[in-house]
């Protein structure tokens, strides 16, 4: 049986999963050892000679159409077999499962199917029920469409219905897989480099926001919610949320501090910076351009001698892999204070720009001399 795996996740093709699968044997058998031993020394069984151990290996299945018509010929898999110890417990551990294939949207599953026998004549084979689901993609283009796929397997099983609160603790759970924030190795609670130093949820205004926006139509709240209004929701907005998060790693580190607001609209926007000196802003996700940021700030009209809340969206040129979000800011001299979120009390507080982003600054190179002088 597996006894510990990761839960469904998209990988890419020639990767490997980070995260392990630990089996174990389970017998009524009470010489179980025995037939192990014997099994790894039939060479026309095992193909080796180890004695007192037996081979574990991993096989592909799919509910959506052979393996063979998916993933095509050729090794699909590496680091797909262990050895199993004849000492108790019989278990095993497999790391770094890479495959070699992309499986074209489809779910699959690991099997791991063990052999042994009494003698050269006769063969057992046992095999584990399916991990949880995988979707193998070849590039970040595709993360989005695969991860939908796996988020309504994940909610609806065999319903045609599920409540919302039955989809907003799936949606909790898909979100802090799919932004990295439950993998150990992303070193979210010890990293000096971000000062990211906790994970966070979706709040409760969080999901307040994606309920009010998505869900309160028709009745659905009340009658259920079916899997195309899941799909319009991810596909639509929610899901290049989570793909920014997932793969923009200072947008998470941002995330993670409150630094982002989180999902708020214009008005909800306008409430938290009520009162506040100009020059106060917050970062939020824009609500009509999917995965991109919005701010909102005081500002100081004048001619008109009033203080005003403006909107602005952080266009796709205006950052790029060159030019981080907090570089953008940086040179935006009208923008001082930062309405940081304490997502831990649900509560907002003033912090100096340079203070809040500072240490995610691309550091800037000196001016070389020219002729014994430096620029101005």
């Amino acid at each position: 049986i597996i006894v510990d795996q990761p839960i469904p996740q998209v990988i890419f093709k020639g990767k490997c999963i980070e995260d392990s699968y630990t089996l174990q044997i389970l017998s009524t058998t009470p010489d179980l050892v025995h037939l192990l031993s014997a099994s790894a020394s039939s060479q026309n069984l095992m193909g080796q000679n180890n004695k007192g151990m037996a081979k574990i290996k991993v096989v592909l299945s799919s509910e959506e159409g052979s393996i063979k018509s998916i993933a095509g010929t050729g090794k699909l898999l590496e680091n797909d077999e262990q050895i199993l110890s004849d000492q108790f417990p019989l278990n095993t551990t497999f790391t770094n499962i890479k495959f070699n294939l992309s499986t074209r949207m489809s779910r699959v599953y690991l099997k791991f199917n063990l052999c042994f026998s009494e003698n050269a004549d006769d063969g057992y084979s046992v095999e584990s029920e399916g991990s949880t689901p995988i979707i193998v993609i070849t590039n970040e283009s595709q993360w989005c469409e695969a991860a939908a796929k796996l988020l309504v397997h994940e909610t609806f099983g065999a319903s045609p219905l599920v409540s919302w609160p039955h989809f907003a603790n799936t949606l909790q759970a898909f979100f802090l897989q799919s932004t990295r924030q439950l993998d150990p190795r992303s070193n979210n609670n010890n990293n000096n480099n971000n000062n990211q130093s906790t994970c966070r949820s979706l709040s409760i205004m969080d999901m307040h926001y994606l309920r009010c926006k998505y869900f309160e139509e028709e009745g659905e709240i009340e009658n259920g919610l079916g899997v195309k209004r899941i799909m319009v929701f991810w596909n639509s907005w929610f899901g290049q949320v989570v793909q920014a998060l997932r793969f923009k790693k200072h947008v998470l580190s941002l995330w993670c501090e409150g630094l982002i607001s989180g999902f708020l609209t214009k008005n909800m926007s306008i409430k938290v910076l009520h009162d506040q000196p100009p020059g106060t802003f917050l970062i939020r996700f824009s609500q009509t351009s999917a995965g991109q940021f919005a701010l909102a700030y005081v500002e100081y009209d004048a001619r008109t001698g009033m203080v005003n809340t403006k909107h602005s969206l952080v266009k796709s040129e205006d950052i790029s892999s060159n030019k981080k979000l907090p570089d953008f800011l940086r040179e935006k001299s009208h923008l001082l204070t930062l309405r940081k979120y304490d997502f831990v009390n649900n509560a907002f507080e003033n912090v100096g720009k340079d203070t809040a982003l500072g240490h995610f600054y691309t550091k800037r190179k000196s001016p070389v001399p020219q002729n014994g002088y430096v620029g101005m």
